[in-house]
């Protein structure tokens, strides 16, 4: 797919399941962390949330620590998602039970 996301939004075409998001867009912390909050829950059990430009604001950061804390209350013994973070890129790896 290819366009803004507002667009798919209105018109219901966003696909429930995904294998990966990558984040190329605005990088105001609002906006990626809108577009972060409607593809996280549409990723595949190991599927991918990709964006550049991580260190402007503290959307990335922010949208892991939700998805620890989710984690955690879903089952102590739950391990947090994978993130890696590389020369200001980084990936989270969505892990389910």
């Amino acid at each position: 797919m290819h366009g803004k996301v507002e667009d798919f939004l209105k018109r219901d075409q966003l696909p429930g399941s995904i294998d990966m998001f990558l984040h190329d867009s605005s990088h105001s912390y609002r906006h990626m962390l809108w577009e972060f909050r409607q593809f996280w829950p549409r990723l595949r059990d190991g599927g991918l949330l990709v964006s550049h430009d991580v260190q402007m604001n503290a959307a990335f950061p922010e949208i892991h620590r939700q998805d620890v804390r989710a984690r955690i209350r879903e089952s102590a013994a739950a391990m947090p998602s994978g993130l890696r973070i590389t020369n200001g890129a980084a990936g989270l790896h969505r892990l389910r039970d």
